[in-house]
């Protein structure tokens, strides 16, 4: 593609003064510029895309829900239409609101919206046993992505039910503690690698690339 924005989940239902966003453009050396919203999009981020127009940091987001539900519906069996999604831990009641914006632009219905911790959480157990006893099971579970860091305590135990007049075990997870970095990154660390390979180019050949 000739055109890549990033970072634009960080955009959604953000003020266009926030400071915040600013400093991420400029840590992560984005390329692109942001500006006013117009009349219908008052007091949020829009990206100025150059030669491909400008887009609320909703519409970028509501494409890449686009592409996701073609790239489901190419491996499946039918359209998608409901989803849950997932958000991390520190996500505001203004970014949950522009996530719900785009996805109903991309024309996708939100049954809800969860913790990705508690999704990995979920995913982790779902297919797992544990003591009968009921002794739990403790597990940290640590999600370092692009752009931030995150980790939860679980607490796996299992509970007995009947299924057809026999008792039978189910598994089930309490979050119990949560913590998040929302600013430190896999793309932090690329960043470090940038600045000292900048700094060398620049000592050898008299040139910053940065400008």
């Amino acid at each position: 593609p000739e055109i890549v924005v990033t970072r634009a989940r960080d955009a959604l239902g953000v003020s266009s003064t926030s400071k915040r966003f600013e400093k991420i453009k400029e840590d992560s050396k984005l390329a692109y510029k942001t500006v006013h919203g117009d009349a219908t999009r008052k007091d949020t981020i829009v990206i100025d895309a150059k030669n491909a127009g400008k887009y609320s940091a909703e519409e970028l987001f509501a494409m890449t829900l686009e592409y996701a539900m073609k790239v489901g519906e190419d491996q499946g069996r039918g359209k998608i239409r409901d989803a849950v999604i997932a958000v991390p831990p520190f996500a505001s009641q203004a970014q949950r609101r522009g996530i719900l914006d785009a996805a109903k632009v991309a024309g996708l219905n939100v049954l809800a919206l969860k913790s990705d911790l508690s999704c990995a959480a979920l995913q982790w157990g779902i297919d797992k046993e544990f003591a009968e006893d009921g002794t739990p099971t403790w597990v940290v579970l640590v999600d370092v992505g692009s752009t931030s860091s995150s980790a939860a305590l679980v607490r796996y135990s299992s509970w007995a039910g009947k299924e057809g007049g026999k008792k039978k075990y189910h598994g089930q997870f309490e979050i119990v503690d949560v913590k998040w970095d929302e600013t430190v990154g896999g793309d932090t660390l690329d960043m470090l690698l940038v600045d000292r390979f900048v700094k060398e180019f620049e000592e050898k050949h008299s040139a910053d690339l940065s400008k």
